[in-house]
């Protein structure tokens, strides 16, 4: 419901936001997105609360639309209103503020759920109570915010610019969920109870690296359009690419060469199999970095529709290669398919990209990188012992050879590493 709401207009803002001459240009850019966004987000909840009844009630058996799925579309309402003045915050490159109000909204819906469902004993009703006070009530800090930077109008022009590059991206979002989510939806079909807890297990621990690299998305993007109006861009792109991928590589290997001793470390004995798919999910999300620099330069480029097609592509064979590999492979193979689909995705961007927008990449350095990364995990693979002290020692030795290969050869120098970001790059 939310992406039906937002229509991806947060990404559009952000694309033209630098593109803006002056202050006014901003302020009017930013008013014509939040006056259409919330009149449609407004109309869209309505129109939901009025037929939701009849539509919602048949899907649902056991929860009826009122008034658990009621109060969850106005949830979605407010949720949905505090994206842009987020987005805003992020182009505007103030981290600090940023924090504080995502972490207010998160103190503020916890203390809500804990009044409504510990103090008032309202249970379930209690706990989506708690997280609507919440969210109206940041929001509304966020939307006091953003009226200081807009202007009230709506400007037809720039909304047809916005739609027009935003629209296509709706569908890239629903298909990029489809293409990273559809194996779950087979796996189910085909896996006993235990082997679909062990997928989840695993997917867990794989989602850590997920995590991180959304938070350094999010920093990247604003940056990324600052840089790209720059002479020197090209180059400082090419040397940030590779700092990028090579810390998000080696953030992968910890993941995947540790995996074994702490999912035996945390989880309960019928789950220690669960390492298995760990290895394979986090290099799927270790791709994220690789399209974090490819969709900048299509997003640049207003190649949105590229995008959309790339990503329904992907969808496909992530759904192909899904009914092909898990009936055979069972967990591995529902661990493999968004591994494939993301690679057709990341490989097809890319040859797009870099002829729109060229940067000279070092790729011998990148497949050193690679092949580095691949060695060092077999041969960490291979050090595992019984004792669970001696097998960390043992690996940790190994992987020590990932940095000293990486300063030895030059590929990172400490002058890189002064601060994270590309402008010092």
């Amino acid at each position: 419901v939310c992406l039906i709401l937002q229509l991806n207009l947060n990404g559009a803002m952000m694309r033209f936001y630098c593109d803006c001459s002056d202050e006014q240009e901003r302020r009017d850019l930013v008013g014509t997105v939040f006056l259409f966004s919330t009149a449609w987000s407004c109309l869209f909840i309505l129109l939901t609360n009025i037929a939701g009844a009849h539509l919602l009630d048949h899907i649902y058996n056991g929860v009826r639309f009122e008034p658990y799925l009621r109060l969850g579309t106005w949830l979605a309402l407010f949720n949905s209103l505090s994206t842009l003045p987020l987005a805003l915050i992020q182009m505007q490159q103030r981290p600090v503020l940023h924090r504080f109000f995502t972490l207010s909204t998160f103190l503020g819906n916890t203390a809500f759920t804990l009044l409504f469902v510990a103090g008032l004993r309202m249970g379930v009703l209690g706990f989506i109570m708690g997280q609507l006070t919440g969210s109206m009530l940041s929001t509304f800090l966020l939307l006091a915010f953003m009226r200081r930077h807009m202007n009230l109008v709506l400007k037809p022009r720039v909304l047809k610019l916005c739609l027009t590059f935003s629209l296509p991206l709706l569908v890239y979002a629903c298909a990029g969920w489809f293409m990273d989510w559809s194996n779950r939806i087979i796996v189910e079909r085909h896996v006993n109870l235990a082997q679909l807890g062990l997928f989840n297990v695993g997917s867990q621990f794989a989602m850590l690296l997920g995590l991180l690299l959304g938070a350094v998305g999010m920093a990247y993007t604003p940056l990324f359009y600052q840089t790209a109006r720059t002479e020197r861009a090209p180059a400082t792109l090419a040397r940030f690419g590779l700092l990028y991928f090579a810390g998000t590589t080696g953030v992968a290997l910890v993941i995947s060469a540790f995996s074994q001793e702490v999912v035996r470390g945390v989880t309960q004995p019928e789950f220690h199999p669960a390492f298995i798919v760990v290895p394979i999910l986090t290099v799927t999300q270790a791709l994220t970095c690789v399209w974090h620099l490819i969709i900048g330069p299509l997003m640049l480029k207003k190649k949105t529709f590229v995008i959309m097609n790339l990503t329904i592509l992907s969808a496909l064979v992530s759904v192909g290669s899904s009914l092909w590999l898990i009936p055979r492979y069972g967990i591995i193979g529902a661990a493999l398919s968004p591994l494939i689909a993301n690679l057709v995705l990341n490989a097809s961007a890319f040859a797009i990209s870099i002829r729109l927008y060229p940067v000279p990449y070092k790729y011998s350095q990148f497949a050193v990188i690679a092949g580095t990364a691949f060695i060092l995990y077999f041969l960490a693979v291979q050090a595992g012992f019984a004792d669970a002290l001696l097998s960390l020692a043992a690996k940790c030795v190994v992987l020590s050879v990932y940095p000293a290969i990486l300063f030895g050869t030059g590929i990172v120098r400490l002058s890189h590493l002064r601060r994270f970001s590309l402008a010092d790059v």
